[in-house]
């Protein structure tokens, strides 16, 4: 009885801690103006303004093209990458694995600036190639770098969930084909790959999703051309209209939030299905590696270049600036090596005082959402009951509207 009871407080309480700021966000989105001021009024006005805003239908359509461009980028290439770090004998690929999440243990606006000061129009990276070629072929500030990025630095997410699942495949059927004469390739096309379908679809979804709501990647790299997506329009309402728009904020959340849930049914649904795809493992886990033969060689080197455009450049990047007083191609690196910056940063409270909160936020926060989401996860573990599939949609949904 004690432990129902518990379970019960747990249920509530997570539904109240994600329920109350989503309710609220609905709230504001049907007054005339913020909702702690005297004089607002129940309205529709800020679902009129929004609705007729050309701007708002640019982000929208930007943000759909984005996210599309995202899915068609990051799903195959992270699948190709967990398949041959995985499933084949890619040369140093014990190496390469804890490689592959550099770039989203890294802040997106980070990788942004990252990127502006290796590949921009002045970046080292640009200098190097004008002074080689004479000339830069990419430009890193159209909707078409945006989403290129964007997609290439999403990568690690489809590789955690497709190598998980390629992890969890037992060998038995893989060599039940081969028996039937099957070779290793077409074993890997038509037994592996539908096995982790799901695990592919379910890291589409979520990439379509970061895609609807980039924020940092598309405020640094199309602040420039103007590029608006929907968390950019959301966050430039404010500065267009002269005064906190608070209700045409939470009307724009509003829309994410709807974007959203499909989303949300759709991957609990590929949840749920991905159980037929699940083999019986025996006691033995020994799993087969794909011999690559003479393709080994472009096998690493995609995983390389691939490393080397999205982490490599951008960290790299930040560091020569650093430790540079200024960019110039007509420059030797040498010549500009200074530690002055750190100086600077050093010699500044403020600058100290948010290194510290960064850290702080970062460990306590950290620490209390694991806490948090672990005593969820134990009390309703092993239980299928409708309030168990309620706190999971609660989880999600808490995932998904982290942006609004």
């Amino acid at each position: 009885m004690g432990q129902s009871i518990n379970r019960v407080a747990v249920i509530l309480i997570t539904a109240a801690v994600i329920l109350l700021p989503i309710g609220l966000i609905f709230y504001q989105s049907i007054l005339s103006g913020a909702f702690f001021l005297p004089r607002t009024q129940f309205s529709l006005e800020g679902f009129g303004f929004v609705l007729s805003d050309p701007a708002f239908w640019r982000a929208l359509r930007n943000s759909l093209l984005v996210a599309i461009g995202m899915v068609v980028i990051a799903v195959p290439l992270g699948g190709t990458i967990a398949f041959l770090t995985v499933r084949t004998d890619l040369p140093g690929r014990r190496i390469l694995e804890p490689m592959i999440l550099a770039p989203i243990l890294v802040s997106p606006i980070v990788l942004a600036v990252g990127y502006v000061i290796a590949a921009g129009p002045v970046g080292f990276y640009s200098g190097w190639f004008r002074s080689l070629f004479g000339f830069v072929p990419w430009n890193i500030y159209s909707p078409i770098s945006i989403t290129i990025i964007g997609g290439l630095t999403h990568v690690p997410y489809i590789y955690i969930y497709t190598s998980s699942a390629l992890r969890g495949l037992s060998s038995d059927v893989d060599e039940a084909a081969r028996v039937s004469g099957a070779s290793a390739w077409r074993v890997a096309a038509d037994v592996s790959l539908p096995m982790i379908r799901p695990a592919l679809i379910f890291g589409a979804v979520m990439i379509f999703f970061a895609g609807i709501e980039m924020f940092g990647l598309a405020l640094v790299l199309g602040n420039t051309t103007d590029f608006n997506m929907l968390a950019i329009y959301l966050y430039k309402l404010t500065s267009r209209l002269g005064l906190p728009a608070y209700h045409l904020m939470a009307v724009v959340a509003i829309f994410i939030i709807l974007l959203s849930f499909p989303l949300i049914l759709l991957q609990r649904y590929f949840l749920r299905s991905g159980e037929r795809f699940v083999s019986i493992k025996g006691k033995a886990m020994r799993q087969d590696v794909l011999q690559l033969g003479r393709w080994r060689a472009a096998a690493l080197s995609l995983v390389l270049l691939w490393l080397f455009v999205t982490a490599f450049v951008p960290i790299s990047g930040i560091i020569l600036r650093a430790f540079s007083s200024h960019v110039s191609a007509s420059s030797s690196l040498f010549d500009v090596l200074t530690i002055q910056h750190f100086q600077q940063v050093l010699s500044e409270p403020a600058l100290l005082r948010g290194v510290r909160n960064s850290l702080l936020i970062g460990i306590v926060g950290g620490a209390l959402a694991v806490a948090v989401y672990t005593l969820v996860a134990l009390s309703v573990h092993r239980r299928t009951d409708g309030w168990t599939r309620f706190v999971d949609y609660l989880i999600w949904c808490r995932e998904w509207y982290r942006a609004c």
